[in-house]
């Protein structure tokens, strides 16, 4: 399944394993899709179709956010926590801090709801180890 807005239309409206419902709209430009948590709201990961694969992204804070004094422990953390996500790794864009995975874009539907689902899932579980990091 390449096409975006199909993609979306199936997204919109999905209940997950976990329980969460799923709500998918499609950028204005047409070239992703955002899909958002119905179960916490400032989860979103964005979707965006290659030829041969779908890149999801979701933000977690920007380096700004960082506890001036912090920023190097937090980078070794990022590194060894990147190792234990399932389906997804850290990195950073621009001045972000960014969960991101990928798969194919002949990944059946289901599978690609579990993708997202755990995307979504590894935002709250990120955010919360640290949380120690983070300004206030």
């Amino acid at each position: 399944m390449t096409n975006i807005a199909e993609l979306a239309s199936k997204l919109n409206g999905v209940e997950t394993k976990t329980g969460d419902m799923l709500q998918a709209s499609v950028f204005e430009d047409n070239d992703g899709i955002k899909v958002t948590s119905a179960l916490d709201p400032n989860a979103a990961v964005s979707i965006i179709a290659t030829d041969e694969q779908f890149i999801t992204i979701t933000p977690l804070f920007k380096l700004s956010d960082v506890k001036d004094d912090m920023q190097l422990e937090l980078s070794q953390y990022l590194l060894k926590l990147s190792l234990i996500l399932p389906l997804s790794a850290l990195a950073l864009q621009d001045n972000q801090v960014v969960l991101f995975g990928k798969f194919s874009v002949n990944t059946v539907f289901d599978n690609i709801v579990e993708e997202i689902d755990t995307q979504l899932d590894s935002y709250s579980d990120v955010l919360a180890s640290l949380s120690d990091f983070i300004k206030v």
